[in-house]
Order: C-alpha cells, then structure tokens, then sequence
C-alpha cells in the first residue's frame, strides 16, 4: 500500500494508530514531534504524512507550512487529524496547505478512504 508519516505528541494514540494503519497495509514510520517529523520527511520516502494539530512548539498547521517550504516535502500529501469537535479547523486546515482534514474520533475505513484518495489525487498529478 503506502509508507505513511504519522505524527502524534500522544504515544499512546501514535501506537494504536500505527497499529490500525499497519493491519490494512501501510508501512507506518511514527514520531512524536512536529520537529522529528520534519526531519524523516525530508530524509524519507513517505507517500503521505498525517499530522495531530495540537502539538508542543509546532502545531499542525505549522508543521504543514513547514513542510509545504521545504522543496523535499512540499508535494507529499498531508492529512490533518484533531480532536477540536468544533471551530474552524478545516479552513485552517486547508490554509495551511493540507490536501485533507479529519477527526481523531477516527473510522478506520473513512481513514483509509481519504488516504487511497489522497495517493490517487497524487499520482493523477505525477503524470
């Protein structure tokens, strides 16, 4: 399937998750900080990264930004998850540079879902 960066300052979610991910076919790489992230995504070869919004010194949406400046990360798609039920999130999201958004409530199937898609929207534009 895909090689996927997740990002999670919650060790225990960033297991599970893993986990989930791992069981439906993903190769998962997981760190526990928006700088850490920023480091494997430019030494890796991710084909997406999921990030938490909430996260000590670089949220989310930072991190995105982040990654959208960097030449080596700027095209690999991003998935933003939260756990904020309400608010402005998916503007934020978006704003930022995010390709998708979705809560941490997480439905593994929808999860998947926006993440075949996501791999699909990138090759469509590779070509």
């Amino acid at each position: 399937m895909a090689r996927l960066l997740f990002v999670d300052d919650d060790p225990v979610l960033l297991t599970l998750m893993s986990k989930l991910l791992g069981r439906i076919g993903h190769e998962v790489v997981a760190v526990e900080s928006a700088a850490a992230c920023l480091e494997k995504a430019a030494a890796g070869n991710f084909d997406l990264i999921i990030t938490d919004v909430m996260m000590p010194e670089l949220d989310g949406y930072e991190l995105t930004r982040q990654l959208r400046q960097n030449p080596a990360t700027r095209d690999i798609p991003i998935l933003i998850l939260t756990s904020r039920l309400q608010g402005p999130d998916h503007h934020l999201a978006r704003s930022a540079g995010a390709d998708d958004y979705d809560m941490k409530t997480v439905n593994l199937e929808r999860l998947n879902h926006k993440i075949e898609s996501l791999l699909a929207a990138r090759v469509r534009r590779s070509d």
